[in-house]
């Protein structure tokens, strides 16, 4: 129908009758081959007075219009219209802020449908003097608006007047603006949003790896449709309190108190001393008033302090054993990927780490791990427990969509039963943008910096039941140490506990006045060092069964991450060695490896006791007994 309407039409015969509406008569006309269009609904057979008379109307009109001071028909993006000079069309755009809403493309108003083929449709929409809207946004292909551009001629005396189009916004990898998610408590839309996207999900064809790619793109796309999307809050200012009168008034008196100290200075001896009365009233007066004000301020402080406790009390006692962490990256997009590049890189990752000989091998479970693929309870619950502001991966999905929406959820979870029973681990879910946050304050240099990954969440919602299974199994089975064990198994003690106990135990060593000997040992880049085969060697170790095994390493097979700075965003780059910090199952991944480093020393250590007590049956123990 569009392309119909566009069309260069053929000339119209005299049988033909056309209505120009009124509108046009008003406006002026807008060419030359206004006259040919116009045909009468008399007889065929026109005299010469009424042809006469077209043409004076015409004349007519053109002289008026050509005397309004070069006015021609101006169409603003809203579209309003009108014969005026292009500094009208300015005047009226900068009222109504017609340009800094979404800018779209003119509204093609009769003057197009005139030379469009004569339907029936173009004829009633003519007749009612309506309005063709097309309204195309600038994140369209480009190509249909020089379509449109190439088949329509122009027409004389008429100026298309359209602002000039944004650049096409360049998707950053690894990114995408937050999505205006409607609030939890607003149960009506969260059905709607529901119904919406299960009903458009359902018609997905096609492999399940190719329907788990393109489900994060369908829920992004009707997100930002709907809702659209979260403003950048860096040009954001903060509103300035507003001034009491008492502390205009203590402004007040600061200024008199000055001029006072400046004419005590050239007064006389009679004058300063009547000078010096005032400013004694005045300093008495300015005491009163910032005690005052100290006072309110002091109370204000205690409410607000009381308030942001009752609100999240863990949060605000982290705040107060939490060093202030600040800074901005400092470095080149270039040098900045040849350090994740070399971070990352390991030239001996397809080596086999094989655990020492020396450990003997630990006995097998007794309580065997589920390799069945997820079951609903399992999902939901991962789901339910997840915080709702954790920020969404590369897709822009955050867990609030799921939370909110079940239909969906449980659409994605008979994908997940399918990905688990064929092994398939999608490539979206082992993409990865992620931010570098500040160790320290004043941080500028890379080392200072630590990175955080943001995984898309319907892969850490997959990872992460494979991490739950994992840790009820090696705790069942008493495999991992969890007395020095805190990351990965929930339920135990973590940093702050830790923390706590050796406070205590330094505090009880000064009041007992005895010796307390502490080492803390900080490995670098601990996670990122981590070997691969170390990993999957820790498996085998731990008799981790190859359903599991073999889901992890497809998952660890092709992991790929970004960061975005303030200024640009890195390419993708590969992780050969090392784990993810955000990753679900990084955590219990590095206890396992970390738990046969552990042991290893712990064996030799016993092994080193009993030889020296075998040792000490016939000789006393020598140096080189103690060293092994």
């Amino acid at each position: 129908m569009l392309r119909s309407m566009l069309e260069t039409p053929a000339l119209a015969t005299e049988s033909q009758h056309t209505r120009i509406p009124l509108e046009s008569a008003r406006a002026g006309a807008e060419d030359d081959s206004s006259a040919d269009n116009m045909v009468t609904t008399g007889p065929e057979t026109t005299t010469s007075n009424e042809s006469t008379a077209q043409e004076n109307t015409t004349a007519t009109v053109t002289s008026s219009a050509a005397t309004a001071g070069h006015k021609q028909m101006q169409v603003c993006v809203c579209g309003w219209r009108k014969v005026t000079s292009h500094h009208g069309l300015r005047i009226h755009q900068g009222k109504k802020g017609c340009l800094g809403k979404e800018r779209q493309r003119p509204r093609i108003d009769y003057f197009l449908r005139k030379r469009s083929n004569q339907s029936n449709e173009a004829q009633q929409l003519d007749a009612n003097h309506s309005l063709q809207c097309i309204s195309t946004t600038v994140m369209e292909d480009v190509n249909s608006s020089t379509e449109v551009t190439t088949e329509v001629e122009p027409i004389t005396g008429v100026e298309l007047t359209e602002p000039p189009r944004p650049a096409v916004e360049r998707r950053l990898p690894g990114h995408r603006p937050y999505v205006k998610w409607p609030g939890a408590s607003d149960k009506k839309l969260w059905e709607t949003v529901n119904t919406d996207l299960t009903l458009t999900l359902e018609k997905l064809r096609g492999t399940v790896e190719k329907k788990l790619e393109r489900m994060g793109d369908i829920i992004y796309e009707y997100g930002t449709e709907r809702f659209g999307v979260e403003e950048a809050k860096g040009g954001r200012k903060v509103p300035t309190p507003p001034v009491s009168r008492r502390q205009q008034e203590i402004k007040r008196l600061v200024q008199e108190r000055r001029q006072l100290k400046k004419q005590w200075k050239k007064a006389s001896e009679v004058e300063k001393e009547g000078i010096e009365a005032l400013q004694a009233d005045i300093k008495t007066r300015l005491a009163s008033l910032r005690r005052a004000e100290n006072l309110r301020k002091r109370r204000r402080k205690k409410e607000q302090t009381r308030t942001r406790f009752y609100k999240d009390p863990f949060k605000f006692l982290k705040s107060l054993f939490t060093k202030e962490k600040s800074g901005a990256l400092k470095t080149t997009k270039k040098d900045l990927e040849e350090h994740l590049r070399t971070t990352n890189f390991d030239s001996k990752r397809h080596e086999h780490l094989a655990i020492p000989s020396d450990i003997p091998p630990i006995e097998p479970p007794e309580h065997h791990i589920e390799t069945s693929p997820p079951t609903w309870k399992e999902v939901e619950n991962t789901v339910r427990r997840a915080r709702i502001a954790l920020a969404p991966g590369p897709n822009g999905v955050p867990y609030k969509v799921y939370k909110n929406a079940p239909d969906v959820l449980r659409f994605l979870w008979r994908l997940m039963r399918t990905a688990w029973k064929n092994k398939i681990i999608p490539k979206v879910w082992r993409r990865a943008g992620g931010v570098l946050t500040p160790k320290e304050k004043g941080a500028v240099n890379i080392s200072q910096f630590r990175p955080i990954s943001l995984l898309n969440v319907e892969g850490k919602i997959f990872v992460r039941v494979i991490a739950q299974r994992m840790a009820e199994y090696l705790q069942r089975n008493a495999y991992v140490d969890t007395s020095v064990q805190k990351a990965g198994i929930s339920g135990f003690s973590g940093c702050l506990e830790h923390s706590s106990m050796i406070w205590h135990q330094i505090q009880m060593a000064k009041v007992e006045k005895r010796d307390l000997h502490v080492v803390f040992l900080d490995l670098a880049n601990a996670f990122g060092s981590v070997p691969h085969e170390l990993l999957w060697s820790a498996f085998r170790f731990f008799h981790i069964p190859d359903t599991i095994t073999t889901l992890v390493k497809s998952y660890f097979q092709d992991l790929q991450f970004c960061f975005t700075t303030s200024e640009f965003t890195t390419s993708w780059q590969c992780l050969n060695v090392g784990i993810m910090a955000g990753c679900t199952i990084s955590p219990l991944a590095f206890i396992m490896a970390m738990e046969v480093i552990i042991r290893s020393p712990n064996w030799l250590l016993v092994d080193s006791e009993s030889t020296l007590v075998s040792d000490s049956l016939h000789s006393e123990p020598t140096w080189t007994t103690l060293q092994h």
